[in-house]
């Protein structure tokens, strides 16, 4: 696994943000692989600095109503930006002539945000309703990286009772401890009395929120004394025909309460309270009124490089593997789990932030992160684990135990249910709800339903079909059912009546070791040399994916792939301008190195050390390479921002 280097010392609060940024990249080495910047102890201690970040603006006069409801699309756009100049320059838009800054650019950037709004983001005329929904954007960034990123995401359904905005850490762990980078859904929601705002913080209902906001994150700062985040807003009001200047936003972030239809809902918040004139009936002879407002943390997207757990059938070692070393790999101390005999199976939890493993019939839980040790799990009495572990919809974790099915709430590591099955389950997939497992002596898959806690159907296998104890099956959606028996593949559909045969060839038949289910229900097979094909099951029969981050790769061992965020509401939303005048705005300062403030000698020498290197952030002009284009770029930029 390949690794970046960083710092152990504790991330401490730091007044001035320019101050922060240049202690925390002190701690880490340059490194030829990324422009990410990571420092990792664990989820209350971890700052994430991401260099060569685009800041696109999304008001332009080309789009409808000049943009304004186009923030949506423009944060992705960033996205999309940083992905092409870290390795994927076939992803639009591309390499830009000289920087993303550039006049040269701007009507291929205005191109690429019609092109991503265009059937998702309701183009009408603010105040009406307007904006781009989170699932939406989400599926944009799929729909183009799909086959080298895992796109997850996380938003607050404020219509559902059960649902909870993510917190500021959720994010910005996934950030420092994945490489990853993001956007961050905030809103305005409004107030105007002390009645309404008794401790300077909203108590009121839903109706008091103004609109959401899509922003990028460019800083994340996680500390004892420290929660601070830096934001590239896509809105300005300084020209709607000409890119303005890249730079970021600074907000400390504070926890509060709202209500939503009378239950208390913990939010965090960028920056404190402020207050806006508003002019609420429209009347330009009736005074403007004051209104406190403030700016609370939705929801979040972030791409990550794909990943999986690795590990031997005879070791003790667990680790993390990336496909994705143009973006930048995580520390490798990070993610390696030591047990103290031979490792039987891996599974990634929910979210990705912990790692469940099996062990002569014990069952471990690792909190993802520096330094951290398998914590054993209790089980109930004369329950080894005995079979694979799996992750249901709900998060709950179902482990095969003999002849019984046990079910964990995976927080708590609690024993929830603990289910019979017919015969002894060697195998186990979840589609629709619903736990299959495998029975070999049985010749059946018993299916589970985790809500009421019983099998409620048993599904004989075909006569001809070939099953023996160390068989596996994998769900795919569509009722897809596939069947590994010493290395051959069997392609079944299950109905409601049993099982139907699928003739369709299958890609070398009796290679396989081993065959797992990818986020986006790409199958993954693994032959006995280590070699990995990732392949998509389609009517016709199976097609080859070979553009995906994996395959084609070689391993030594199994491998385990982090699960999908869940599905997100649609929740078409309302966007809104984040009017604040009370933030800290760092400008960028292009060709600092050094990030010291400006662009001097120092950041000279850096770029000379760097000389015929790849993939440095010395290399201004992203061919790929550190030469005499970016010593003539940098003495362009020198002596700014001084």
């Amino acid at each position: 696994m390949q690794a970046t280097r960083s710092g152990r010392t504790a991330i401490r609060a730091i007044a001035p943000t320019q101050a922060m940024i240049a202690a925390l990249a002190g701690t880490v080495s340059y490194h030829a692989n990324a422009d990410i910047y990571s420092h990792y102890v664990d989820r209350n201690t971890h700052g994430y600095i991401v260099e060569n970040m685009p800041d696109f603006d999304q008001r332009r006069r080309e789009l409808p109503n000049n943009g304004d409801c186009y923030c949506g699309p423009a944060a992705i756009s960033n996205l999309l930006g940083y992905v092409s100049t870290h390795g994927f320059s076939e992803v639009d838009p591309g390499i830009p002539e000289t920087s993303w800054a550039s006049p040269d650019d701007y009507d291929e950037l205005t191109a690429l945000l019609s092109d991503i709004g265009t059937g998702i983001t309701a183009p009408g005329p603010r105040p009406d309703p307007c904006g781009t929904g989170m699932g939406a954007l989400r599926d944009a960034l799929r729909d183009r990286l799909t086959y080298r990123f895992v796109v997850d995401a996380a938003v607050f359904d404020r219509s559902d009772a059960d649902s909870a905005p993510p917190r500021f850490e959720e994010l910005s762990q996934r950030l420092a401890r994945d490489n990853a980078v993001g956007i961050a859904l905030a809103a305005s929601y409004r107030g105007s009395s002390d009645a309404l705002w008794p401790l300077g913080w909203p108590t009121g209902g839903v109706e008091d929120r103004i609109g959401g906001h899509y922003e990028t994150v460019n800083r994340a700062f996680v500390g004892p004394d420290v929660r601070r985040v830096g934001l590239r807003n896509p809105w300005t009001t300084d020209s709607n025909s000409n890119q303005s200047r890249f730079e970021t936003r600074f907000f400390d972030v504070q926890d509060t309460i709202l209500s939503f239809g009378g239950r208390a809902v913990p939010i965090d918040v960028f920056g404190a309270p402020y207050t806006r004139m508003v002019d609420h009936d429209g009347d330009e002879d009736t005074a403007q009124t004051p209104e406190l407002r403030i700016y609370a943390f939705e929801g979040y997207i972030t791409l990550t490089p794909r990943w999986f757990m690795s590990w031997g059938e005879s070791s003790g070692t667990v680790e993390r593997v990336t496909a994705v070393p143009e973006f930048g790999t995580p520390d490798a101390m990070r993610d390696v789990l030591q047990h103290t005999a031979a490792v039987d199976r891996v599974v990634v939890g929910p979210r990705s932030n912990s790692i469940f493993s099996t062990c002569q019939g014990r069952l471990y839980r690792t909190m993802r992160g520096v330094d951290s040790s398998p914590q054993e799990i209790d089980l109930p009495p004369n329950a080894p684990i005995t079979g694979p572990l799996a992750f249901d919809d709900a998060g709950r974790l179902h482990a095969i135990s003999l002849d019984r099915v046990i079910t964990f709430d995976p927080v708590s590591g609690g024993v929830l249910t603990v289910t019979q099955l017919p015969g002894e389950g060697t195998s186990i997939a979840i589609a629709f709800g619903l736990v299959h497992v495998l029975v070999p002596e049985m010749e059946v898959v018993a299916v589970l339903d985790p809500g009421i806690r019983a099998v409620v159907d048993e599904f004989p296998l075909p006569d001809d079909a070939m099953v023996d104890a160390d068989s596996t099956i994998a769900m795919l959606p569509g009722g897809v059912f596939l069947l590994l028996t010493d290395g051959t593949l069997n392609p079944m559909r299950i109905t409601p009546q049993g099982f139907a045969r699928l003739w369709m060839p299958v890609p070398r038949d009796g290679d396989w070791a081993e065959m797992t289910v990818d986020v986006d229900d790409m199958v993954l097979f693994r032959d006995d040399q280590g070699l990995i094909e990732v392949h998509r099951v389609t009517p016709q029969g199976f097609d080859r994916i070979d553009e995906h981050a994996f395959d084609g790769l070689r391993i030594d061992g199994r491998l385990a792939i982090p699960p999908s965020s869940p599905e997100l509401p649609f929740l078409g939303d309302s966007a809104t301008v984040d009017e604040r005048t009370d933030v800290e705005i760092v400008p960028d300062c292009e060709g600092d190195l050094d990030f010291n403030g400006r662009t001097d000698a120092a950041d000279l020498g850096i770029l000379l050390s760097e000389w015929g290197a790849d993939h440095s952030r010395a290399d201004f002009d992203r061919n790929g390479l550190v030469d005499s284009a970016d010593l003539g770029l940098l003495l362009g930029f020198f002596g700014n921002c001084s």
